[in-house]
């Protein structure tokens, strides 16, 4: 077993392909009322040497954030090819979702309503089991994916079933379901016409670009989870920290921004000083005897007459009135 994980290793596997592996091989030996093999210290020594020497950090896609979405979404052609195309990025853009679920959506998964789509999720990675999540997408301007769904659904005359399916050269529209394979291919084209490399696009860059671009808008994690249904919160913040990575000031070392950020840092405070002397300065003073009051009262009714009709209301000091 450690010399097969080995072998794999050297064969160009990922550290994570082979733990899947592993946890397969163990799950077929329980089944089967058997010892697992990976129990055994040779073999999780050996894994714990692959995922060393190779390493176990993630390989992640770019994300393909909203104004390059909408320019992607532009760049499909006229025809029914390019119909279902524009539909499938925004609406993969919108909706954050994986490849197996966009493809695996029907025409009775959709309601429409007056804010937007209204979409049931019947089977997701997180939902293996089908109790079905339902997520809005909301109508929007001139890349609105209600108005690109509804185009091409009615173009192509599909009316149950699959929404998204084969065209081939010609126009012919296919009966069965598009490939999950096929949002990738179709996401990485449309990168490339925009100028983006389409090696580091991929279409999860759909999902994780809605995320990042509803991250650096300021959303809220808990209706950013509600829209992409991570059960994780750990793997949702990392695209909250991927957005905000440039964006914290108190961690900004650049040393052409230091001087005017100490600049602006002792404008900030002279101006916080000045404000409290004025406010100091229009406060009144405590009274402290009927003849001053007196003396402040005419004196001032020199200068304002008005200040007059408001002696009536002075305070009493020393148990006597001002007046």
């Amino acid at each position: 077993m450690a010399a097969y994980l080995a072998s794999e290793a050297e064969s160009g596997l990922k550290p994570s392909t082979i733990s899947r592996r592993c946890a397969a091989i163990r799950y077929a030996h329980t089944l089967a009322s058997h010892k697992p093999p990976t129990n055994s210290e040779a073999v999780k020594a050996t894994l714990r040497g692959i995922r060393r020497s190779i390493g176990t950090a993630p390989n992640r896609k770019a994300p393909v954030l909203a104004e390059t979405a909408r320019a992607m979404a532009f760049a499909a052609p006229d025809g029914l090819k390019g119909l279902r195309d524009r539909a499938l990025l925004l609406l993969g853009f919108s909706g954050a979702f994986r490849r197996s679920e966009i493809v695996a959506l029907d025409v009775s998964d959709l309601e429409e309503t007056d804010e937007g789509l209204r979409i049931t999720i019947r089977h997701s990675k997180t939902d293996q089991e089908g109790r079905g999540q339902v997520i809005a997408v909301c109508r929007g301007g001139a890349c609105c994916p209600v108005k690109a769904v509804k185009a091409w659904l009615a173009a192509s005359g599909i009316t149950e079933r699959a929404i998204f399916r084969p065209v081939a050269k010609g126009g012919r529209l296919g009966e069965s379901r598009l490939a999950a394979k096929s949002v990738c291919d179709i996401t990485k084209a449309y990168a490339g016409r925009v100028g983006l490399n389409a090696a580091m696009v991929g279409s999860h860059s759909l999902r994780s670009g809605f995320l990042t671009s509803a991250a650096r808008r300021g959303a809220s994690v808990f209706k950013m989870r509600d829209v992409s249904r991570h059960k994780s919160m750990d793997v949702l913040q990392s695209y909250v920290r991927d957005a905000d990575l440039f964006r914290d000031p108190e961690l900004d070392t650049n040393v052409t921004t230091l001087r005017p950020k100490a600049k602006d840092a002792t404008a900030a405070l002279r101006a916080k000083r000045a404000r409290r002397k004025r406010k100091t300065q229009r406060t009144v003073r405590p009274v402290k005897s009927a003849e001053t009051a007196n003396f402040l009262h005419v004196d001032r009714a020199k200068e304002n007459p008005m200040i007059s009709t408001r002696a009536s209301r002075l305070p009493t000091v020393v148990g006597a009135p001002l007046m």
